[in-house]
C-alpha cells in the first residue's frame, strides 16, 4: 500500500493554517469571555436599579447595592469605596482587596450611565511596601473595629501571639486581617510589625494551643493562644516564645500539641485516591465523580474535619495564607480561587513541590504551579486569593 507522503511546503502550508485557527478560537474564547463579562456588569446595574441622581446619598445607596450583589461574604473580603461627582465625572476612591471588585464597580457605574468614571481605589495590601504588610498581636486581646476610629462594629479578636496581615496603617491604627481571616481596625500599639521571614516562620512553627489561662507576675497568656515552641524537652514544661522573641515556660498540662504530619499524609493519600475520578458537579464519590469543594471536604473528613459544601464556604474556614505569602504553603493547605464575578469558584490541596491536586473538567488531576511547567495551572496568576490552613 503507497503512503501518503507532504511536502515541506505542504507542511509548512498545514501548520499556518492550524496556528491561525487556534489564534481565532482564542479570540473568540476571548470575546465569549468578554461578553460575559459585559453581561454580568449589565445583569449588577439592572440590579442596582437605573442611573440615580448623582447627590451623596444616591452614590452611597448605589454603592451598598453593589456590595451587597458581588460580596459573597462582607467580613471575608476587605471593600471600602465611596463614589463623588466632579462635573461630569464619578470619582471612586478607597480600597478594595482584590482587583475583581474594583473593576466590577467601576464597570457598573458605566453602565448606570455615567461615562466619565475615574478609578482611584487602592488594592490593599501592598505587598513591595516597607514595612511588609505583616504583624503579630502583642497584647492578650487586640480587639477589632469597623471604623478606623476604633469604634462601630466589633469584628473580632486577635489574641496573643496571633499573626496578622496588615492592610494599610493610618495615624493610630492599622487596618488588619488576623489569621482567620476576619477584617478590622486595631490599634496600632498593640500591633507589632515583623519582616515576611518572621511571619512564615511565625505561621510554620510548632505551636501549642493554651488550654485555659496563664498568669504570672508580669504576664497574662489568654487560653486559646497558639505559641511557636522552642523546646519540648522538659517533662514537665515547654519553652514557649512570645510575639516579642521572649522565651517562657509554661506548665505541659495547660498545653495542647500535636504533630500532624500524620493526619495531613492520611488527608493527602485520601485525595489522592481520587486521582483520574471524572469531574462531577455536586458529586463526592469516585464512581459517578466529584468536584473541587467535594474532594477537599472528603480528604480533611477522613482525620474528623468536617468542612462546609461549597468552595466559598469552607474559605470562611480556617487560617489563612494570603498571596503575599504564598511561600509558607505546606502540604495539605487548600488554595482557593476567584472568578470574574467576584465568587470563590474553585479550590485545590497543596501537595508540596508547587504541585496542586484538584478536580477540575474532565477529572482529578495533579497539575503545577510553577509558570515554566507545561502542566501549569493558569489561574494561579490571576485568581488565586489564598490558602486556608485547616489544621494549623
Amino acid at each position: 500500500m503507497a503512503r501518503f507522503r507532504l511536502s515541506s511546503s505542504n507542511r509548512i502550508l498545514i501548520f499556518l493554517i492550524i496556528m491561525q485557527v487556534t489564534q481565532l478560537f482564542a479570540a473568540l474564547e476571548l470575546e465569549h469571555f468578554e461578553k460575559e463579562g459585559e453581561a454580568f456588569h449589565r445583569e449588577i446595574a439592572r440590579k442596582v436599579g437605573a442611573k440615580l441622581e448623582a447627590h451623596p446619598e444616591a452614590l452611597k445607596t448605589c454603592l451598598e447595592r453593589i456590595r451587597s450583589l458581588i460580596l459573597s461574604d462582607r467580613v471575608g473580603f476587605f471593600f471600602n469605596v465611596s463614589a463623588e461627582l466632579e462635573g461630569e465625572t464619578i470619582i471612586l476612591a478607597g480600597e478594595s482587596e482584590r482587583p475583581e471588585f474594583k473593576k466590577i464597580t467601576r464597570e457598573v457605574f458605566r453602565h448606570l450611565g455615567f461615562t466619565s468614571v475615574v478609578d482611584r481605589v487602592e488594592i490593599v495590601p501592598d505587598w513591595t511596601a516597607d514595612p511588609p504588610p505583616f504583624g503579630v498581636a502583642i497584647q492578650p486581646h487586640v480587639m477589632t473595629w469597623s471604623r478606623p476610629n476604633l469604634t462601630g462594629i466589633p469584628m473580632d479578636e486577635a489574641l496573643y501571639g496571633e499573626p496578622v496581615y496588615v492592610l494599610k496603617e493610618l495615624a493610630g491604627a492599622v487596618l488588619i486581617k488576623n489569621f482567620s481571616g476576619y477584617w478590622g481596625y486595631a490599634a496600632k500599639a498593640e500591633i507589632r510589625r515583623i519582616t515576611k521571614t518572621e511571619f512564615i516562620r511565625l505561621v510554620n512553627a510548632a505551636t501549642a494551643t493554651l488550654t485555659e489561662d496563664y498568669r504570672t507576675l508580669d504576664q497574662f497568656v489568654p487560653r486559646g493562644s497558639r505559641l511557636a515552641v522552642k523546646d519540648q524537652t522538659s517533662d514537665a514544661h515547654y519553652i514557649l516564645q512570645g510575639p516579642s522573641g521572649e522565651p517562657f515556660k509554661v506548665p505541659k498540662f495547660l498545653c495542647l500539641s500535636h504533630n500532624r504530619s500524620l493526619e495531613i499524609q492520611r488527608v493527602l493519600e485520601q485525595a489522592r485516591s481520587y486521582l483520574r475520578t471524572p469531574y462531577n458537579l455536586g458529586g463526592k464519590n469516585s464512581s459517578t465523580g466529584i468536584d473541587c469543594s467535594g474532594l477537599v471536604q472528603m480528604a480533611y473528613r477522613t482525620i474528623g474535619v468536617n468542612l462546609a459544601r461549597d468552595a466559598k464556604q469552607q474559605y470562611l474556614s480556617g487560617n489563612l495564607i494570603l498571596p503575599g505569602a504564598s511561600e509558607a504553603l505546606l502540604p495539605g493547605d487548600a488554595l482557593f480561587f476567584m472568578g470574574d464575578e467576584g465568587q470563590v469558584d474553585h479550590t485545590a490541596l497543596y501537595l508540596g513541590s508547587q504541585e496542586i491536586l484538584h478536580a477540575t473538567g474532565p477529572e482529578v488531576k495533579i497539575q503545577s504551579l510553577d509558570p515554566a511547567s507545561t502542566n501549569y495551572f493558569k489561574r494561579f496568576t490571576q485568581d488565586f486569593i489564598g490558602a486556608k490552613r485547616f489544621w494549623w
